[in-house]
């Protein structure tokens, strides 16, 4: 693993463990500044745990293009991102997670947001309690700025993680991810919005980069389990990421001593979401609202073409390179004569139970395709990016065998 991926991994970990602790700390009564206290500590923790990274071998001429190409990427998405971005983010961020912000922030009060009118109280508390966190050390006057920064930061990590990780196995295919990504509007739009959506999508990557090292360090696997926990106490969804994730992922999880690292992993991320849920969320409203429909929807073919043609919509209109990507994976895979790696398999059954949770749900369909799926399929997009990446990478080294054989 790469210094510069390293660093990134840490932030995340970083971001997760301090929302963590600000919970809990709002449980036990503690003060802000014993919290901050126990905060650092977590955060320097962390970083004596991590794994060392690689040295890096690179020649100084393929370095200077890396870092030049980079510095332009960061360029195009700061541009955009200052030109997309809202001053208080979009609906949801006023209605929810910036609202639940303030109220984590008001430490005697901060019950009151499941008694208030807000929508969701059920939601997990990783952006919220992050956000208050810093709301109290800095004060009022950056419940504007702390948003927008924390999102505009997790918009730049993640197509910057993805390129470190393949500069160094095929420099043109890193530059072509980080172009995409800094020119696609839809997502640094999302990304600034302030939504949950882009922080879970960070988590879930993470958690992929995590497991394609594993063999480098056990380590590695606790980070992933880490990152898991991370996606369950961001988003409802996140809990299906990390179950299907780790369906898929048995044998580096479980064998080898690989349970205690997964334990290890999980139990702070699991601990705050089981007191959370079990202590003080109220029943989450797709899952309450279930009755006797439920079956006939299962049986209903026009809800399966409904769903299927706004998914394709939005799949070309607002991910068209991923769409080109996918199409480009499955023809190396076929020349290459192997099947779709287990990462691929994973994410398309991610993306069938997205669709399957819109087969049941209980509210509008059509209301509910056009204010959630283009976010749902947000969260899978940067995994589906460094997937299709990491198999365009190997088309240099591909070559290179065939031309010494």
């Amino acid at each position: 693993m790469q210094q510069a991926t390293k660093h990134i991994l840490f932030v995340a970990q970083c971001i997760a463990c301090t929302s963590i602790i600000y919970f809990l700390s709002l449980i036990v009564h503690l003060p802000v500044t014993l919290t901050a206290l126990v905060a650092v500590a977590a955060v320097a923790g962390i970083w004596f745990l991590q794994p060392a990274a690689a040295s890096n071998t690179a020649n100084r001429s393929e370095q200077s293009w890396a870092v030049i190409i980079l510095a332009l990427g960061c360029y195009f998405i700061t541009k955009n991102a200052l030109s997309l971005a809202t001053k208080h983010g979009q609906f949801d961020a006023v209605a929810i997670w910036n609202l639940f912000a303030k109220f984590l922030s008001e430490p005697d009060n901060w019950h009151s947001m499941f008694q208030a009118s807000a929508s969701h109280p059920d939601y997990p508390l990783c952006l919220p309690a992050f956000e208050a966190f810093w709301f109290r050390l800095l004060g009022p006057s950056s419940e504007v700025l702390v948003p927008f920064v924390l999102s505009f930061c997790i918009t730049l990590f993640i197509p910057a993680i993805i390129y470190f990780e393949q500069v160094r196995k095929n420099l043109p295919v890193a530059a072509l991810v980080l172009f995409f990504l800094s020119r696609d509007t839809f997502y640094i739009e999302k990304g600034v919005s302030q939504y949950a959506d882009t922080l879970l999508a960070f988590f879930f990557l993470c958690a992929f980069i995590c497991i394609d090292h594993a063999k480098e360090n056990k380590r590695y696997i606790a980070l992933s389990a880490a990152f898991l926990g991370a996606c369950i106490w961001t988003k409802n969804e996140g809990t299906v990421l990390a179950a299907l994730f780790i369906l898929f992922n048995l044998r580096t999880l479980f064998s080898g001593g690989g349970l205690k690292y997964l334990a290890a992993g999980m139990a702070l991320p699991l601990l705050a979401w089981l007191i959370f849920k079990t202590g003080y969320a109220p029943a989450n409203d797709m899952v309450r609202d279930q009755s006797s429909n439920t079956f006939t929807f299962l049986h209903t073919g026009t809800r399966y073409h409904t769903i299927w043609q706004s998914f394709k919509t939005n799949l070309h209109d607002k991910f068209g390179y991923v769409e080109s990507g996918f199409y480009l994976y499955f023809i190396l895979c076929i020349l290459q004569k192997q099947w779709p790696g287990r990462h691929m398999w994973l994410l398309l059954c991610c993306l069938c139970a997205y669709f399957m949770i819109y087969v049941i749900t209980p509210r509008d369909l059509d209301w509910q395709l056009a204010t959630s799926q283009d976010r749902l399929m947000h969260q899978l997009m940067p995994a589906m990016v460094y997937v299709i990446a990491s198999k365009l990478s190997e088309i240099r080294f591909a070559l290179a065998k065939k031309e010494t054989s």
